[in-house]
């Protein structure tokens, strides 16, 4: 003879179970980068967005819509198009649009550059150090990478795995790279007015470039071109964050991140 409460045991139980392979299931669907659509009774595909920032801390908005600080991670987000901002006080907009696909995982690392970057002289012996990098010798370039590229190409620097030359060409920046058999040159931007120098920022994910008595920096993607300070002269070179220039007979500094 059953208990009294064998069936109210049972239906507990089955609910249980039932409750446990729904949640397995909602797991298994979150996993594969799926979200369940109610209202079309299916499961649509979506996508993550990653973003972190230097320095951290900044407001991020997706599509104009306070998100949140970064770093931070943007989940469940349906195939489409998407435009990020971050702002930090005291530093420059990043901004960029994101094609995102389905199933797809973004990481986007954002460097945030100074409004009002603070010029400073500088003095002996840190002058000493510095002066003979204005002197540095142009980058050699075999002569069958050279007769790919376009008349006029200058101001040859590889990257650090030496598969990209950076160089510039008249009113345009360009990245020449060769990986394994393949060998491609693209136009980075092109301006009104000439490129009168060009340099890999330190972390080899941006281009520090001269145009129109301009110092600028733009991501390789060609994407967040922004204006770092006047710059009287062309000259100048790059150690970590700072960069040095030469204005007359000073040499001056400035922390640009």
């Amino acid at each position: 003879m059953l208990p009294d409460n064998f069936h109210l045991h049972l239906f507990v139980w089955f609910w249980v179970v039932l409750s446990f392979i729904l949640l397995a299931f909602l797991l298994i669907v979150e996993a594969s980068g799926y979200i369940i659509n109610p209202k079309a009774k299916t499961l649509q595909p979506t996508g993550i967005i990653i973003v972190s920032s230097q320095p951290k801390g900044a407001s991020l908005y997706l599509d104009d819509q306070l998100y949140d600080q970064t770093p931070a991670q943007i989940k469940d987000l349906r195939p489409g198009i998407y435009h990020l901002r971050i702002q930090l006080d005291q530093y420059q907009d990043w901004e960029k649009t994101i094609q995102l696909k389905a199933g797809q995982l973004i990481k986007e690392q954002a460097v945030l550059f100074l409004k009002e970057p603070k010029i400073e002289i500088v003095a002996s012996p840190e002058r000493d150090k510095v002066i003979p990098l204005f002197a540095r010798e142009e980058t050699s370039v075999e002569e069958s990478i050279k007769a790919n590229l376009p008349k006029g190409a200058t101001d040859f620097a590889w990257n650090e795995r030496g598969d990209t030359l950076l160089y510039r060409c008249g009113s345009e920046i360009r990245l020449y790279s060769q990986k394994a058999s393949q060998t491609d040159d693209r136009v980075i931007a092109r301006f009104v007015h000439e490129v009168q120098k060009v340099m890999w920022y330190p972390d080899f994910r941006h281009i520090l470039f001269v145009v129109n008595h301009e110092l600028r920096v733009i991501e390789i993607e060609g994407t967040n071109n922004t204006k770092l300070l006047p710059l009287p002269s062309a000259n100048f070179v790059v150690l970590e964050n700072t960069i040095y220039f030469q204005e007359g007979q000073e040499v001056k500094k400035v922390k640009v991140q």
